[in-house]
């Protein structure tokens, strides 16, 4: 397996699967809440799992977007915008499927890398393309537990 073959599948496999072994993954965490419970947070300076959830779906688009060349806020606006209708069962399902169509789209991407594309500078830091996205599989981790 090349390593954007493994980066690809770990953005899959902690998010996604049932069992990967080391983090719960976010859809079982989500499991069963409504969204007037996924909207609730669980206390000050806190955010509301669906607040997670749209923020996470946030920076993997900003990042696929950055990688087009583009200016996320000018295409996504602002992170952690509030939730418009905290008990909208269709906008949480559809904040849900998003995250998971965004977690898709990114692997793919990320599966298309040669060797030399995980080597390029991602951004005018000098971060590479792979420190990028094993920075994008810590915070989804991170939010996860």
């Amino acid at each position: 397996m090349s390593e954007s073959e493994h980066l690809a599948e770990a953005l899959v496999e902690l998010l996604l699967e049932e069992e990967n072994g080391w983090f719960l993954p976010v859809f079982c965490a989500l499991d069963g809440l409504t969204a007037e419970q996924a909207a609730r947070s669980p206390g000050e300076k806190f955010n509301s799992p669906w607040a997670i959830v749209r923020h996470m779906a946030y920076w993997m688009e900003a990042v696929m977007l950055r990688h087009q060349g583009i200016t996320p806020t000018v295409q996504l606006g602002e992170d952690w915008l509030p939730i418009a209708d905290p008990t909208s069962g269709e906008a949480w399902e559809h904040d849900k499927e998003r995250l998971k169509t965004v977690t898709l789209e990114m692997a793919e991407l990320v599966r298309s890398w040669d060797v030399v594309t995980l080597n390029e500078p991602y951004t005018k830091s000098g971060h590479s393309r792979r420190q990028v996205i094993q920075g994008v599989i810590g915070h989804n981790c991170y939010h996860t537990n």
